[in-house]
């Protein structure tokens, strides 16, 4: 560990590299609520547009870097950790950038001669080559400041980060387009993206669940069963493998999707084959067997170049005919059902085996096809994805006005600014005399002066605090457009 200074404080830079022999693990996760009815239908409200990080690796550190490390562990307390993401390092080159940066990078040279730690737009050392390093940085804590030693030179420290810092420190993926699948119905605006990575059959897993509700009255043996209108819904489970820059395809997948908006994505299993090359007009298939097909389902063939989406039209003992010819497939070639998901949890965990190889399970849930909205309700509002409530803060005493807001970032709003602090209320309790209306405030110290100076009984003028909720949508109707809508 070498002291620098973090985002304008003394902290701690972790520069040494992992272990590789041990995988290097990253959690990533975006914070959503999300809400399930009796009948399946799912909510989710988005919060949090930049994702969460927790990094766990190996240190195997020798010598003068184990008496470093020890070092800097006993002198850390809560001081801000600068942590490279290492599995994203790359070569310096003015022509091809970084895919994923942060707001700060890390450079420095092999033998670490030089470093600098570099926030958003600097320019480069002088000293900088096209060998020097460039590794996107991540601020924080460690969890743990245990070191194992295997000798008197020699330790092991299992780092355990979490990251904790504002969202212009945190990384950012850029945008991505993906391939559009089918429209489940005209109720979607935007057809769902199909999901970019094929399946590693290593055991992936399906299930599907019913909600019963069961209760016993009396002293009868058979319990009440009441199953409210609903679709049984599937899961399932599957292995994935991204190597290079398929890591930061599925980051940018996940970053659009992990709060709730649906894409497609391929079957674990109950496949069929297709028996003979269907050439570029045909819309007959000929198949070893169609048991467990049916009319309108979305089926893919599973080529090289990814899944080819298709919609059954009618079914033969042995053949499937589309609703439109899908193209020249060879024969051979798998044919999966597609299903319309979400993440199960907005939580994506990588685990990188090499430098640049990396292994996944996720998990997704089926949408209930409920592709038409009841009366009364509207696709992606009262549906599916839900705008997020926050709450803008303004504090006056005489002439002076703070305005802070519990979103994780900025908010503009009628002009006025209002700025990202750790702040929440209580529950405001109300009555018919408006002066006795009482509320808690609870806000991180010394972020409101306004709000201290009262607590210090230091005020100058009486303190007023006024609570604005207000709504923000980030992926309106399940659109592409992914700017923020504060009302």
């Amino acid at each position: 560990m070498r002291s620098a200074t973090i985002n304008g404080s003394a902290g701690f830079l972790l520069d040494q590299a992992p272990d590789w022999d041990a995988p290097f693990r990253a959690d990533f996760e975006l914070t959503a609520t999300a809400e399930e009815s009796l009948t399946a239908r799912e909510l989710r409200r988005p919060v949090a547009t930049r994702l969460r990080c927790r990094l766990s690796f190996s240190i195997l550190s020798h010598g003068v870097e184990s008496r470093r490390l020890a070092a800097g562990l006993s002198a850390y307390q809560k001081q801000p950790v600068a942590v490279p993401v290492w599995p994203l390092a790359s070569k310096y080159s003015s022509v091809v950038p970084p895919a994923i940066v942060s707001g700060l990078t890390l450079v420095f040279s092999d033998n670490w001669a030089n470093w600098e730690i570099l926030a958003t737009g600097s320019a480069m050392p002088f000293w900088v080559t096209g060998h020097s390093n460039l590794c996107p940085l991540l601020v924080g804590r460690l969890e743990r400041r245990e070191l194992r030693w295997l000798n008197p030179a020699l330790c092991v420290f299992a780092v355990s980060f979490v990251e904790n810092s504002p969202a212009s420190l945190a990384l950012s993926l850029g945008e991505q387009e993906f391939p559009a699948g089918p429209a489940p119905s005209d109720a979607y605006t935007v057809a769902p993206r199909m999901f970019p990575l094929a399946i590693d059959y290593d055991s992936p897993s399906a299930s599907w669940s019913v909600n019963v509700e069961r209760a016993t009255l009396g002293f009868g043996r058979e319990a009440l069963e009441v199953l409210y209108p609903q679709a049984n819904a599937a899961a399932q489970e599957s292995q994935y493998l991204a190597e290079g820059a398929q890591v930061l395809t599925l980051l940018r997948f996940f970053a659009q999707h992990a709060t709730g908006r649906a894409f497609w994505a391929v079957e674990n299993g109950n496949a069929a084959v297709l028996a003979g090359d269907l050439s570029e007009v045909s819309m007959a298939a000929a198949v070893d067997s169609t048991e467990g097909l049916e009319p309108g389902d979305r089926l893919a063939f599973l080529t090289d170049s990814g899944p080819l989406p298709v919609r059954v039209e009618s079914l033969g003992p042995a053949a499937i005919f589309f609703e439109s010819a899908p193209g020249a497939v060879p024969e051979g070639t798998v044919l999966a059902r597609l299903r319309l998901v979400r993440f199960t949890r907005p939580r994506l965990s990588l685990s990188w085996l090499t430098g640049s190889l990396a292994a996944c399970s996720l998990s997704f849930r089926e949408l209930p096809p409920e592709y038409v909205p009841a009366p009364g309700e509207v696709l992606g509002v009262t549906l599916g994805l839900s705008w997020h409530r926050v709450f803008l803060y303004e504090i006056t005493a005489g002439s002076t006005v703070e305005r802070w807001t519990s979103h994780e970032t900025d908010v503009e709003m009628e002009g006025d600014v209002w700025t990202a602090a750790q702040i929440e209320h209580g529950d405001i309790a109300r009555g018919l005399a408006l002066d006795r209306d009482r509320v808690t405030v609870t806000v991180a110290l010394g972020a409101s002066p306004l709000l201290k100076a009262l607590a210090l009984r230091q005020s100058a003028a009486p303190v007023r605090v006024r609570i604005i909720e207000a709504s923000v949508t980030r992926i309106p109707q399940f659109g592409e457009e992914f700017g923020e809508d504060f009302q």
